[in-house]
């Protein structure tokens, strides 16, 4: 067994490291284009897109290129209000939610009231983003969300606890299945 010696995998990772085809934003931005979804790009390393309906809550997701580490990072969020009183119910939620996720997280900024849901792609290497990985983080804030919301609403809106409006949603999404 050969041991590699601290800061090594970096240093051999710098000097394979490659060129990248197509910046990562292009692709989604291709993507939103062919689909005819508005989209704001106000520099190259940044994408918005902002989503407004009347009967759902409206959200924003961001896909912000790190070029220092290869990454590029995915946010949806959702303004909700959550009574202070709530809040502690709303962090268990959070946690316990986190803990059976695959692939991201929540967080909550109590202070702008928006709800968070994070996830990271690296592709480091110079591996450029497929229309299929596209596609998959343009999808997963709002599955995500869409599969919890219910325990989220009951949280914010009565005196549920978390564990309780966990069991409720799942009730719910299980029953319709």
């Amino acid at each position: 067994m050969r041991l590699l010696k601290r800061g090594s995998w970096s240093t051999q990772y710098n000097a394979i490291q490659q060129q990248r085809d197509i910046h990562p934003l292009d692709v989604v931005e291709f993507k939103a284009e062919l689909h005819h979804v508005e989209y704001d790009r106000p520099s190259k390393d940044e994408l918005y897109f902002f989503h407004s309906d009347e009967d759902a809550p409206n959200y924003e997701e961001s896909l912000i290129w790190y070029e220092v580490c290869e990454t590029l990072a995915y946010s949806y969020s959702l303004d909700l209000y959550f009574e202070a009183d709530r809040l502690d119910e709303l962090r268990k939620l959070i946690t316990h939610i986190n803990g059976h996720l695959m692939a991201g997280h929540f967080d909550f900024i109590p202070e702008e009231n928006i709800l968070i849901f994070r996830y990271a792609l690296l592709l480091q290497g110079g591996a450029d983003i497929t229309s299929g990985q596209c596609a998959a983080i343009l999808d997963m804030g709002p599955k995500i969300y869409a599969t919890h919301h219910q325990a989220f609403m009951l949280v914010a809106n009565t005196y549920i606890s978390a564990e309780e409006a966990l069991k409720i949603a799942i009730f719910d999404v299980k029953g319709r299945a």
